[in-house]
């Protein structure tokens, strides 16, 4: 915590407050009030302004805000994507193939093992065990690091043979796949 991090405390009243949370995507703050030791608020305070990518999707060819709403995550764009086809194909009332359904999962199970592995293995366990980061990590726990790099790798494996690239896929469309994996 900083200096504009606190802790105030009374008999009754404990109130928390953190300007800046680490480790965590994107920028954000919390505010946390206690009153005889329950909670009684809890506020989660976001400070990234607003990108407005919904203004970028007004007037677009329905088929474009799938590739355009990925770009919203670097780290899970599959997401954004496969909500945006979802949308889309049930507002036009596209029934898609229950194969296709299954290559979409698994292409969302593949950004959920980058992603928690992501989380954390990098981002959480080195602070939770005293460490700067995952490098520093390693030098203690080599084998769990080296495991924590194959966890990302096979998420971004399972989202680079569906999606066509590991980052902001591409072989996802509405109603189909553009290109089915070979292996």
């Amino acid at each position: 915590m900083d200096s504009k991090d606190l802790m105030k405390k009374t008999e009754s009243q404990k109130i928390l407050s953190v300007s800046a949370l680490a480790r965590v995507e994107g920028e954000g703050g919390l505010f946390i009030k206690m009153n005889n030791g329950k909670v009684t608020s809890c506020e989660l305070k976001i400070f990234e302004a607003p990108r407005f990518f919904e203004s970028l999707l007004i007037g677009r060819n329905f088929h474009e805000p799938p590739d355009i709403t990925s770009r919203i995550c670097g780290i899970c764009p599959v997401a954004y994507l496969i909500s945006s086809i979802a949308a889309i194909e049930d507002a036009c009332q596209v029934q898609i193939p229950e194969y296709i359904w299954n290559l979409r999962r698994l292409l969302y199970c593949g950004e959920w093992i980058e992603s928690h592995s992501l989380h954390v293995f990098f981002l959480h366990a080195p602070g939770f065990l005293g460490y700067p980061s995952l490098m520093e990590m390693a030098k203690d726990y080599p084998k769990e690091a080296a495991w924590a790099l194959q966890m990302k790798k096979a998420g971004n494996t399972l989202i680079q043979k569906i999606g066509g690239r590991e980052i902001h896929p591409v072989n996802v469309r509405i109603g189909d796949s553009i290109v089915l994996p070979k292996n």
